[in-house]
């Protein structure tokens, strides 16, 4: 008797035509399709729309933002952006280790932690093109933006911004 349950026990036997077959988390088919080997990186665009959605703003509440591949000669090679006096403007370094982090993350918005630095340093940033030179009130609004996203007192990003604060404001003492 050849019915719908003989067809049903031969398709089951059949390796490559069962769908069910070869679809966990461990398949090759699925290792294929995620990211080994993945060329691509996140757009700057995107990484900087991650950003101002973790603080909840749009992108024309901040002054324009320019993507530049490395610092000028007259900035830091460890900046992560900066803005220049007279212009309302910050320019953001992609080539940046936090940067860097976060277009090349596995999932677009995953590197949660670089995002939350880059979050912060564009809300230092709009500090400068909005009151000036002061080192001060802007490593204050980063510390704050810091714990408002949850990488706050003890956390290790905390601690860098603090330290680089620290030695800011010093190195302004000193002069």
């Amino acid at each position: 008797m050849r019915g719908r349950d003989a067809d049903a026990r031969q398709r089951a036997g059949v390796p490559d035509r069962n769908p069910q077959v070869g679809c966990g988390l461990d398949s090759d088919q699925y290792r294929r399709g995620q990211l080994a080997g993945r060329l691509a990186v996140w757009t700057a665009e995107t990484v900087l729309v991650c950003a101002l959605t973790l603080l909840g703003r749009p992108a024309d509440s901040f002054p324009p933002i320019t993507f530049i591949n490395e610092p000028p000669a007259d900035v830091s090679r460890y900046a992560e952006a900066f803005v220049r006096t007279g212009e309302r403007r910050i320019y953001v370094i992609t080539s940046s280790w936090m940067f860097q982090r976060a277009q090349n993350a596995t999932f677009q918005c995953g590197e949660h932690q670089a995002l939350r630095k880059l979050a912060s340093v564009l809300v230092h940033e709009e500090w400068h093109v909005t009151h000036g030179g002061d080192e001060a009130g802007a490593y204050a609004a980063q510390l704050i933006t810091l714990a408002y996203l949850g990488s706050g007192p003890g956390h290790p990003t905390y601690y860098d911004v603090s330290l680089s604060m620290r030695m800011t404001l010093q190195g302004r003492k000193g002069r």
